[in-house]
């Protein structure tokens, strides 16, 4: 009886744990935020709280196949590969973290990535991304801004310029700002951004503006753009996106791994 009562008292702890981690991949939803990684959350929490609902049929199963010497070799791979996605995804997750902030100790250019606009206002997410550009440029007198990112659907104007506009009417000199506003992607963020330090004889040496789970991505991607070093300072992300930003970005990591 006792025993009976500890298991359904694990399950039942199991299954909350679950389903509040589908409701954290579920929310985001609510405020238009659709991508890989509320995708692959929703899907990882299904299967995850399917598991434990019904772990006395799935247990039986496993019973089943580990009978066959085929079964043993099935469960054993397979077990190996769920422990190789969690390590990937911990170390993944650990390079992510080294990236978050990492301001230079001297002052040093900034290159703000873009991100969505609302008709001609920045989105929540991207005046996040401004107000640490804001800090930063009001701590350090000297340096200059490049606000990067073009014109996207539903944009009424390009992000560079929504940018500027933000950081103007806040106090900044549009002196010390510079729009770069051909880019569609991080990709083209950076090799624009570096094409114009270049082109005014500064060093390809930046501190970079985004979301923390996305420095480090952005930090591999400057290097291929042939920046000499990248720093990071990271703007607010609010805590119920973060989970399904984090996802989205292993899946993208694992891309840009994978290209280079």
């Amino acid at each position: 009886m006792e025993r009976s009562v500890i298991k359904m008292t694990v399950k039942f702890i199991l299954i909350s744990a679950e389903v509040f981690l589908l409701l954290v991949f579920i929310m985001p939803i609510f405020k238009r935020v659709v991508n890989a990684g509320n995708v692959c959350g929703i899907a990882l929490a299904t299967a995850l709280l399917s598991a434990t609902a019904f772990s006395d049929k799935l247990f039986t199963v496993i019973k089943e196949i580990w009978k066959t010497s085929g079964g043993k070799v099935l469960i054993v791979f397979t077990a190996f590969l769920l422990a190789a996605a969690i390590v990937y995804a911990a170390v993944l997750s650990a390079l992510m973290l080294s990236a978050y902030n990492d301001p230079p100790e001297e002052p040093a250019n900034v290159i703000v990535l873009g991100c969505k606009v609302r008709g001609s206002t920045p989105s929540q997410m991207l005046r996040y991304r401004l107000d640490a550009a804001y800090d930063y440029l009001c701590e350090n007198d000297g340096t200059i801004c490049i606000v990067s990112g073009g014109k996207g659907k539903g944009e009424d104007i390009s992000e560079a310029e929504a940018m500027k506009t933000y950081l103007v009417e806040k106090g900044i000199s549009p002196d010390r700002i510079i729009t770069e506003d051909r880019s569609t992607s991080t990709e083209e963020n950076l090799q624009n951004s570096a094409e114009i330090l270049r082109s005014l004889g500064l060093p390809t040496e930046a501190v970079i503006i985004s979301d923390g789970y996305h420095q480090y991505r952005a930090s591999l991607i400057a290097k291929d753009a042939g920046f000499e070093k990248t720093y990071s300072v990271s703007g607010k992300t609010k805590a119920y996106l973060l989970p399904t930003y984090w996802v989205r970005e292993w899946l993208a990591l694992t891309e840009q791994l994978l290209i280079k």
